[in-house]
This record gives structure tokens, sequence and C-alpha cells, in this order.
């Protein structure tokens, strides 16, 4: 059986266990996707277009290190956007990527940030007293608070 097997691979077949895939291509552009201490990201949808209206070339989602390697059949510039739930979504631009695998592969690291949701700023500032009932915190909205402060004794530091 062993020397089924040993004659086997060395006529070029494969075990089971070690199939590849036909319709599998080499990688052309790596993506690591970081948070805003550099730590990996996994579970960010990347997707590569060739503008920012275009179709989509190439789509993955990163693993657990925070990377995918994608497979871009095509010779050119392209833009990345990367995607997570509670982070803002980045789109990085003009990556040149060659088609051919031999080549040097880029490598896009992205980094994140986290995404506060704009009711908590929001009620922050209104806490504060620097956002008018309209959520708009504008100049009147602070010089509003202000007044009220002096008032009532109190001061406030301009920020």
């Amino acid at each position: 059986m062993l020397t089924v097997m040993l004659l086997g691979l060395a006529l070029g077949a494969q075990p089971a266990d070690c199939d590849v895939k036909a319709d599998s291509l080499p990688t052309t552009l790596v993506v690591q996707a970081v948070d805003e201490l550099w730590l990996p990201l996994p579970g960010a949808l990347i997707i590569v277009r060739e503008g920012k209206h275009s179709p989509e070339v190439a789509r993955g989602t990163t693993d657990a290190s925070g990377f995918v390697h994608l497979s871009i059949t095509k010779r050119g510039a392209y833009e990345v956007e990367v995607s997570l739930v509670g982070f803002k979504g980045r789109r990085v631009g003009k990556i040149d990527v060659d088609a051919d695998p031999s080549k040097l592969i880029p490598y896009v690291q992205v980094k994140l940030k986290v995404a506060v949701p704009k009711e908590v700023i929001t009620d922050m500032l209104r806490r504060k007293g620097w956002v008018a009932r309209s959520g708009y915190a504008g100049v009147g909205a602070v010089e509003q608070a202000d007044a009220a402060d002096e008032a009532q004794g109190g001061t406030r530091m301009a920020s």
C-alpha cells in the first residue's frame, strides 16, 4: 500500500487530503485590517474596485490575523474598501496590482477607527451644555450655555 502511494506521488498524483482546486488563483494582493492599536481585525469585509463607483473586482473577509489574500486577474490601479461593524469604513485608493503572481505582491494595511454613534456624541455634548435642543452644536449654542453658566455664578473655560 505504501509503495503504491509513493509511486502515485512520484508520478504526480496527490493524496486526497491535499487536493488543490483547479479554479483557485494565486494571490496578487494582500490586505490586513487593524484597529487604532494596530491589533488585527478578523471578519472585516474587503472589497476591491477599479474606481469608487465601479463593480467589484474581488471581495474577501479577513482571517483571525486580520489578513485576506485576494486574486486580481487584471493589472491596474485599484481601490480597497474595508468595513467592519462597530468601525468607520475606510477606502484606500491607487493600489498598483500586477496580475502576475511572480512579481512583487502589494501588501496594504488599513487602520480602522472605532465608530461612535452620533447620538452618544450629541448626548455627551448636551450634558455639558454645548448642544442646543435641536442637536446643532454651533457657536450660538456654546455662547448660550456660557451665558447660562455665568448667570448661575459659574464660569466655563473656552475650548
